[in-house]
């Protein structure tokens, strides 16, 4: 187990690494702008699954698990820009709990149940995740907007 957590944290090194030099021109690929942060725990959970499935490393449920619940929590801090983004009249903080809400019950769905049902649950938290995303053309948006998630995203990685 000690093995699988070292692994796990080279893994996530090696993508914050990569993503903080390459962001950049990654973001504009995928057309979002996406911390290196989120980008580092979403793709080591990424990996993680991708070792087990294929045999190659039979990481611990659990571990894959806390790297699901991190993910959770950056996508529910994403909640204002999606509002933003998507100009909607909602009230965040609810949006934000509620995504916590589900997110856990996906999780301990994963860890507890069935990992195959849990990460069919928690697919609707990546879409959610996804779309909260600044795009990276924000000239779309106005001026005070884009300013405003700007902002959020220094503070995401800051």
């Amino acid at each position: 187990m000690v093995e699988q957590i070292f692994i796990i944290l080279i893994i996530q090194l090696f993508y914050f690494i990569f993503f903080y030099k390459s962001g950049i021109s990654l973001s504009k690929y995928i057309g979002r702008r996406v911390c290196p942060t989120c980008f580092s725990v979403s793709m080591t959970w990424v990996t993680a699954i991708f070792l087990k499935v294929f045999n190659i490393i039979n990481f611990d449920t659990s571990i894959i698990a806390v790297l699901l619940a991190e993910s959770v929590v950056g996508v529910s801090h994403l909640s204002g820009e999606f509002l933003l983004i998507h100009k909607l009249n909602w009230n965040e903080g609810i949006l934000r709990f509620g995504t916590i809400l589900y997110g856990t019950f996906s999780v301990l769905v994963f860890i507890a149940v069935s990992p195959v049902v849990g990460f069919i649950l928690f697919f609707p938290v990546i879409v959610l995740g996804y779309v909260s995303l600044t795009p990276v053309e924000v000239k779309m948006l106005e001026n005070s907007i884009s300013r405003i998630l700007s902002e959020k995203l220094k503070k995401c990685c800051g």
